[in-house]
């Protein structure tokens, strides 16, 4: 697993990157997603197809609209479920960065919270209040394609809300909510950190090198500072200088 700084975006932009961790997310986590997520987006994509002929054939749109209900229920109940998941590694992994500050994760979908038969129900709704609306706009309006992860800071979305240094440990506290997802599995990933001080004040630094360490697993992280990792033991530090690597 690998954690940039541009993986801040993730908190910061739109809520398709969010969408996108998401899914990526539950590719390793749960077993058939990439089936479901393949099936939903086979369905949009025809749908799209169809509603930009010149007369889309209604009968046609039903069919499909029916498939998206039954593949977007499944999607929505399943990103669900992760978020339930990532939950309390992710409270936990930004209390140990942090230390301060109380933090949500919440998936928004426009099915609503309810069981998959009950998210397909309420799919079909839409569908069928947005039928003449997507046939004069020549494109699907609805579906899990705008559900939102919201996460937030002290109550404010931290899309809008937050300094960098907090934003980054939360950006950093879902990363490793995935990758504590992942070993509860039984995956051992190796996590790659780059640059791990960006933006993060010393102490935030200090209590994410402590909690790195206390994750027994394999890290490898860059950083401008040599000594970014203190007196930690078990570590080994490279120097690279002109692209090559020297051992120090």
């Amino acid at each position: 697993m690998v954690f940039t700084p541009e993986d801040v975006a993730i908190v910061r932009e739109g809520p398709e990157l969010r969408r996108r961790f998401l899914d990526r997310a539950a590719f390793t986590a749960r077993a058939g997603f990439l089936e479901i997520a393949q099936a939903f987006r086979g369905a949009m994509e025809q749908k799209s197809a169809l509603l930009r002929q010149e007369r889309p054939d209604r009968l046609s749109l039903e069919v499909f609209n029916e498939r998206l209900a039954i593949a977007g229920a499944r999607l929505s109940a399943r990103r669900d479920r992760l978020v339930a998941e990532l939950h309390e590694p992710f409270l936990q992994m930004h209390g140990a960065i942090s230390g301060r500050g109380k933090v949500g994760l919440r998936y928004v979908s426009r099915l609503g919270d309810g069981d998959e038969a009950a998210r397909a129900e309420r799919f079909r709704s839409l569908l069928g209040e947005n039928l003449n609306a997507e046939l004069e706009r020549r494109a699907p309006l609805d579906g899990p394609q705008r559900d939102e992860l919201e996460l937030s800071l002290d109550g404010r979305s931290a899309r809008t809300w937050g300094s960098q240094g907090q934003v980054r440990s939360l950006a950093l506290a879902l990363k490793l909510a995935e990758l504590s997802a992942a070993r509860r599995r039984g995956a051992r990933p190796l996590f790659l950190l780059d640059d791990l001080s960006s933006e993060l004040d010393r102490l935030r630094t200090g209590r994410l090198v402590d909690l790195l360490a206390s994750l027994d697993l394999q890290v490898l992280v860059t950083s401008t500072d040599p000594n970014v990792l203190g007196d930690q033991p078990e570590q080994l530090r490279y120097a690279v200088e002109a692209g090559v690597p020297r051992l120090l």
